[in-house]
């Protein structure tokens, strides 16, 4: 079984060879588009032997239809001029308070000089309410409206055989390179046509707020947005969410190459982030910033420290491997470790149809009704495989284990230092655990930078007034 770290290489040598961001299909270079997806698509292939399955989109269409065109509260059209345009992460958190947080946005809004708004995407047609967000907008309506616009056959793609024929020579040699056969035609002529229909709806937004800088969670699979940003001349910036590494198709490219939709600038979590690729953008817009979410939970004091208590960290891609190992090791340890099994956000309304060996087992299945840094505080130690969270984890002093399963490679680095500990079979995990294997001292402020919402704050309130100028 091929590692993450094999296939991406593979993946950028095929790209290379075919000269694939050079290609356009009317008039668009359409492949730094879709390579993220294409890439996380095979890789699942590769690693698991099938692909994400689609059915948790299905479902409650018609009502999501509905309430995006009647909730005028939402409707982010009737936003006021605003200097900041954040889009946060639908993937929120339950506070204490019964209010569900973006943990990356809700921070950085809270302290910040200027005037803001904030719009989501929706997570399976549905949003967690209520939300601690202020001002907070859906995308909702211009999901709706822009797909009525397509079938309208607004921005409709004509193609020629030329596109075609170019199209089947790279499915041919993705699936003589990785035994994956993906469609693109249907794929990239779809993308291509909702570039253009939702591009007009993103032009009109932005027109209307004018905003001064716009904020992302996650660049990649907002392309459309932050082009449509960039035409206007507003300044894009993204927060780190998760894992970068040499290996994510969102943030590395071949030599040479630079993504025309990638934001202005990225913020990292720290040093270590910003140092771990060459992103497509100069190095003087890679900053090291923090993770204040992290950062405030860390200084919140120290839990009640259970030394003989397990956490598994989840992952949707991955979590038949982690959950089948998890229940392996509550067999062997029998009593004499709690373990406790953390889901993905994707997976908590599923899990017991995804792993129904949880079911029967012994095991804490724990979802959003409690917090990830209260177990992170009260464990000992935590499992898992390339989630960010194992990097949180290291932060609390967890002695952390990965799983000997593709994606480890993202923690190549933290092998290479001992940092952390990879473990192939239950097995071993109880001999490393029974005999306390220590690792080597983890640099909290060299992976998260200190003071991450005055230096975040700093840098936008910074770029507001360069772009008023």
């Amino acid at each position: 079984m091929k590692g993450v770290k094999i296939i991406f290489k593979e993946f950028l040598q095929m790209e290379q060879e075919l000269n694939l961001f050079n290609k356009t299909i009317s008039g668009v270079r359409f492949w730094e588009r879709i390579r993220a997806q294409i890439f996380l698509s095979l890789f699942e292939r590769q690693s698991s032997g099938k692909e994400r399955s689609s059915s948790r989109q299905m479902g409650g269409k018609l009502k999501f239809y509905i309430r995006a065109l009647i909730d005028i509260r939402k409707n982010p059209y009737l936003s006021r001029p605003k200097d900041v345009l954040f889009v946060g992460s639908s993937r929120r958190i339950r506070m204490p308070n019964g209010f569900w947080s973006d943990i990356y946005v809700d921070p950085i809004i809270e302290k910040l000089h200027c005037s803001s708004v904030c719009i989501e995407y929706d997570l399976m047609r549905k949003h967690k309410e209520p939300p601690r967000t202020q001002s907070l907008k859906y995308f909702d309506f211009i999901k709706v409206f822009g797909s009525i616009l397509m079938r309208l056959g607004v921005g409709k793609v004509e193609y020629t055989k030329r596109d075609i024929s170019l199209l089947e020579t790279i499915e041919d040699a993705i699936y003589k390179r990785f035994d994956y056969r993906v469609k693109l035609k249907n794929r990239v002529i779809k993308n291509i046509h909702r570039w253009r229909a939702f591009t007009i709806l993103y032009k009109l937004l932005l027109r209307w707020i004018k905003p001064k800088v716009l904020v992302l969670i996650c660049s990649y699979g907002k392309e459309a947005l932050i082009d449509a940003a960039k035409t206007l001349g507003i300044a894009t910036i993204e927060l780190q969410h998760g894992v970068i590494s040499p290996y994510h198709p969102g943030y590395v490219f071949p030599d040479g190459v630079t993504k025309t939709t990638f934001p202005d600038f990225i913020l990292t979590f720290g040093e270590y982030w910003k140092k771990s690729v060459n992103y497509p953008i100069p190095k003087s817009h890679v900053v090291s910033a923090g993770f204040p979410y992290l950062e405030s939970k860390r200084a919140s004091g120290a839990g009640s420290r259970n030394e003989r208590e397990i956490l598994f960290i989840s992952q949707e891609r991955s979590g038949v491997l982690i959950s089948k190992f998890a229940v392996q090791l509550s067999r062997l340890l029998s009593n004499d470790f709690k373990v406790v099994y953390k889901l993905h956000p994707l997976e908590t309304d599923r899990w017991k149809k995804l792993y129904p060996w949880l079911v029967e087992s012994n095991i804490e299945v724990v979802g959003t009704e409690r917090d990830l840094y209260e177990l992170f505080k009260e464990s000992k130690v935590q499992v898992g495989i390339f989630s960010t969270a194992l990097f949180e984890g290291l932060s609390f002093g967890l002695s952390t284990f990965l799983i000997n399963a593709p994606g480890i490679e993202y923690f190549e680095p933290l092998i290479e230092m001992k940092v952390v500990h990879v473990v192939s079979t239950p097995e071993d995990l109880v001999k490393m655990i029974r005999r306390g294997t220590l690792a080597e001292e983890f640099d909290v402020n060299f992976f998260f930078k200190p003071n991450g919402i005055q230096n975040i704050v700093s840098f936008i309130c910074d770029k507001v007034n360069e772009m008023s100028n």
